[in-house]
């Protein structure tokens, strides 16, 4: 359990330097001279904590944030108040609130960005902040970006020889993990970045890390982590909020407000004034090159500052760009047409939402849930589903829009970690907006939905006559499928050889393994039921509690939605071995 203000009120109160005001707020300030206990001492780096003595028991109302001087090598106290949860970590509930913190820290850091744009360096801000950087290759920790020293340390990294060694932290240590920044840089240099996040803990929770160290938890350090992990416990969601309230503020200090919408103001004006995806395009390219951020940030601060409609530009999901896409009408704010693969299956902790996605009214083309008619749907050159430029312009009328839930307002976040014991971690839930395309009047839905129905009870009756040996029974399904070695082996992404291997008999050689049986039955779109009986027929299950086995669990009940290189691309994403490497097969 992390220790929460309530617990540290008695002794807080006890201090004699608490004073009354009329207004029955109370102030608790720096002593100047000594009596002070422990944790007061912990505490006396405040500037103003304000609480409410007209309740009984008194409110925590917030503080005032105090900004670093390097100047004077001082603290300063800000116009910026910050309401405080329970943990003391700041509830930054809106964009606005976001864009006062960051302007005020800007000001006092690096007031020439608010005059002549651009930013400055993460080296250089941390260096302003009177905080050290070093970089080294981490050992055992290729999930981490970047960690923040609340207090000293040892971490074990590895020397320009190789050669293992112990690296002494002292507090307001920043260090860099080189070898996975090297790695994530070969898609983008996430090296500025992570310093603004590791900056923006320096501002934001030296409260919330005071108090737990109060409580006797050593905490050391804050990580930037690849993807967010697992809760451990009931409590670790406050860890995760702490994480995406950096990540967010770090967004607001490289992309300025005032100096952003000057840019995309200069864009328009350029364009005479005609805001289509075009214009967007050229505005997310010049806020990526006059801030030095990622089009992805770009795109993230455009939505951000009051323009929906860049949700539908330059969206990188499940390792390949999104076609751009647009609404016929006003982009409604708040909602996204565009939703991941990890995503889709954290939503089967939601039975409405799991029914309507998969009622085959919808079908998942290119990150959408577009409506399966032909005035939306083609085959392209390649064979597969692909949304038609109509449907592309009008992505409104055909697709289901989807309102991100859980961000880094106060609260706890609802299903961050979704899917019931099979847990997936996600950056961001999503759930289903109340306006979805409805469309099942159509004569081809009422066609499509008898044969579903016939479909459903073939079914049934095929499962139970499935061979209960396992070449026979993949080749049952084959046949019945009409799918030869060579289409399953095209669509394993695999080599004919390799497949014959799989629907060989031989006693002496091992069997398939476990993700080469979740494999053929992604591969062929099997129902999970079906999936079941040819797994088991292997003498393999999917009763195991582990991270792997939960995924492809879900995965073989979405099958009516994710193909195999969807389900590949989510396991990428997760940061887990695919089945196959999209580039060479």
């Amino acid at each position: 359990m992390y220790l929460r203000r309530k617990q540290a009120f008695d002794a807080l109160f006890a201090v004699p330097h608490i004073w009354g005001s009329t207004e029955g707020i109370y102030v608790l300030s720096d002593t100047p001279s000594g009596g002070l206990t422990r944790m007061e001492m912990e505490l006396k780096f405040l500037t103003a904590c304000f609480f409410d003595f007209s309740v009984n028991p008194p409110v925590y109302l917030g503080h005032k944030v105090s900004l670093y001087r390097e100047a004077d090598n001082s603290y300063m106290s800000s116009d910026v108040y910050l309401p405080m949860d329970e943990y003391l970590l700041p509830r930054l509930e809106s964009e606005k609130d976001m864009d006062r913190l960051a302007e005020a820290i800007l000001e006092t850091y690096t007031p020439e960005t608010l005059h002549s744009g651009g930013r400055v360096s993460g080296r250089e801000l941390a260096g302003r902040l009177g905080l050290r950087v070093h970089e080294h290759d981490v050992v055992g920790r290729d999930d981490t970006l970047g960690m923040f020293f609340i207090a000293p340390d040892k971490v074990e990294v590895l020397t320009d020889t190789k050669e293992r060694r112990q690296l002494n932290l002292r507090p307001n240590d920043i260090l860099l993990n080189r070898r996975t920044l090297r790695d994530r840089s070969k898609k983008i240099d996430q090296t500025d970045s992570t310093l603004y996040h590791e900056c923006s803990h320096k501002i934001l929770d030296g409260y919330f890390y005071e108090l737990q160290r109060m409580a006797g938890r050593a905490y050391a350090y804050a990580a930037r982590l690849i993807i967010s992990k697992e809760c451990e416990n009931r409590d670790d969601w406050v860890i995760a909020r702490s994480e995406r309230q950096a990540s967010k503020l770090a967004a607001h200090l490289m992309v300025p407000r005032d100096n952003a919408l000057r840019v995309i103001t200069d864009v328009i004006d350029s364009q005479a004034g005609v805001w289509n995806t075009n214009t967007i395009r050229k505005a997310i390219n010049r806020l990526a090159s006059v801030f030095n951020v990622s089009r992805e940030m770009a795109r993230i601060r455009m939505v951000e500052l009051g323009y929906p409609e860049a949700e539908g530009v330059y969206r990188y999901t499940d390792n390949h760009y999104v076609k751009d896409h647009s609404c016929a009408g006003k982009w409604k704010e708040g909602v996204t047409y565009t939703i991941s693969a990890v995503n889709v299956l954290a939503m089967e902790d939601d039975p409405k939402a799991w029914k309507i996605l998969t009622s085959s009214r919808y079908v998942f083309v290119d990150n959408h849930f577009c409506l399966n008619r032909s005035k939306y749907l083609y085959r392209n050159a390649r064979g597969n589903l692909a949304l038609t430029p109509y449907a592309l312009s009008h992505i409104d009328e055909c697709c289901i829009p989807f309102r991100p839930v859980g961000s880094c307002s106060c609260g706890r976040p609802q299903g961050l970690y979704a899917a019931r014991n099979e847990k997936i971690p996600v950056e961001v839930d999503f759930t289903i907006d109340s306006d979805i395309p409805e469309d099942q009047n159509s004569e081809e839905f009422r066609k499509f939905a008898e044969n579903l129905e016939k479909n459903a009870n073939d079914l049934a009756d095929l499962v139970i006559r499935m061979p209960r040996d396992y070449p026979a029974s993949l080749r049952s399904v084959l046949e019945r499928r009409n799918v030869s070695q060579q289409a399953l082996a095209d669509r394993m992404h695999m080599q004919a050889s390799e497949v014959y291997k799989l629907l060989k008999v031989d006693q002496e050689a091992p069997g398939p393994t476990l993700k080469q049986l979740v494999r053929a039955c992604l591969a062929l779109r099997l129902d999970y039921d079906e999936s079941v009986q040819l797994i088991e027929s292997a003498g393999k299950n999917l009763r195991a509690n582990k991270e792997d086995v939960n995924i492809y669990r879900l995965m073989l009940k979405s099958t009516k939605i994710l193909d195999l290189e969807t389900c590949n691309n989510a396991l990428m994403a997760l940061h887990m071995k695919p089945f196959f490497d999209p580039v060479n097969g």
